[in-house]
């Protein structure tokens, strides 16, 4: 494998199967394993489930929202700061825009990449994001990742080509993974049930409603002709869709029933749709008052949710910069956009412990 990682656009045409013995030959191993993600399917709930997206895209703005400090001796510290400001991403991207995207690739399937772009002395000039659904992960018997390749397709879609890399050659955030798994789970993959089941009872309740304000009309007529039931249909259905006034000829109806869904004569969805959203909010991690809700939340309960919240945020921080500084040698620390540790501090001082002692009343 080539040690330079500009090279997809002058990617030979390959066949996956072509790829796996590339690797067996390289690693002396015929038990090579890959990881392909489902990133269709699960994106497919994030571009449609607005809740989801808002988690998602709420976690990334506490995680990454706010920027970065750059740590390190003076001199490492310089050459850094000059490697960092050049990465572009796609030419139009920095590298908090770039952490950004691979982050929320990893929240919304388990895997972000980005290719790590080199000069000819082996400095990362850039880190372009990767599709996950174009990488495929490869590792050995072990277990031990021994590469990537990259799928791409003629406009036609009639060729296909893989484009390998070295693990040196990729930027792979890999969220949740467990034991000697190769790729990540992502945070939809969890709550996938309860999904459905919201969209679900989500749509039952529309109809529930529809029925109230446009109730099914059933009409007994004085015929069993059948085209004539179907012409009257038709001009009910007319009549009904433009709210236009309708006359029928005598005794060619006996009556007219209206079938809408009485208040409390079925199960009321309403509560069960909350019970799936605080399930959905538990698995997720993101508090209602973090997404701008909570209407039912007290101010000393939003407290303590958002100190939660904080130490799940600051989890993710270091998991990031423990894997930007692994894989990619830069010393960086993301800062948390507000924390509210010392307001709590602040009203245990006023209010007391527990107890209900005053400050100056606890005996040391």
């Amino acid at each position: 494998m080539s040690q330079t990682s500009t090279k997809i656009d002058s990617a030979e045409l390959t066949t996956m199967k072509d790829v796996v013995t590339e690797f067996s030959v390289a690693n002396s191993d015929d038990e090579i394993m890959t990881w392909t993600p489902e990133w269709k399917r699960w994106k497919g709930y994030y571009d449609t489930i607005p809740e989801l997206q808002a988690v998602i895209n709420k976690k990334a703005e506490y995680v990454i929202g706010k920027g970065y400090k750059i740590k390190g001796i003076l001199n490492k510290l310089t050459n850094q700061i000059q490697q960092m400001l050049r990465i572009s991403g796609a030419g139009i991207d920095s590298f908090n825009s770039v952490i950004r995207n691979t982050y929320v690739q990893a929240q919304i399937c388990g895997d972000g990449f980005a290719e790590k772009v080199k000069d000819k002395a082996g400095r990362i000039i850039n880190l372009k994001p990767l599709c996950p659904g174009a990488m495929t992960t490869f590792a050995n018997s072990k277990g031990i990742i021994v590469g990537y390749a990259h799928e791409t397709k003629s406009l036609d879609g009639t060729k296909v080509r893989y484009e390998t890399f070295s693990t040196d050659e990729i930027f792979h955030l890999i969220r949740n993974r467990l034991g000697d798994a190769i790729h990540g789970i992502g945070c939809i993959e969890v709550v996938e049930n309860i999904i459905l089941m919201r969209n679900e009872a989500m749509s039952d309740l529309k109809i529930v409603f529809h029925r109230y304000v446009k109730p099914l009309i059933v009409a007994i007529a004085n015929t069993d002709d059948e085209a004539e039931i179907l012409a009257f249909k038709n001009k009910l259905t007319k009549s009904v869709e433009n709210a236009e006034n309708m006359v029928i000829p005598k005794d060619t109806i006996d009556k007219f029933e209206r079938i809408s869904i009485p208040q409390y004569s079925t199960l009321d969805p309403l509560p069960w749709i909350k019970e799936l959203q605080t399930h959905f909010t538990i698995s997720e991690g993101v508090p209602d008052v973090i997404l701008g809700s909570g209407r039912e939340t007290t101010e000393a309960s939003a407290k303590m949710l958002y100190v939660g919240f904080q130490q799940t945020t600051e989890n993710d921080q270091f998991w990031l910069e423990e894997n930007i500084f692994v894989q990619l040698g830069w010393k960086v620390e993301f800062e948390f956009p507000a924390s509210i540790l010392d307001n709590l501090k602040s009203d245990e001082r006023k209010d007391g412990n527990m107890k209900g002692e005053k400050r100056s009343e606890v005996k040391p």
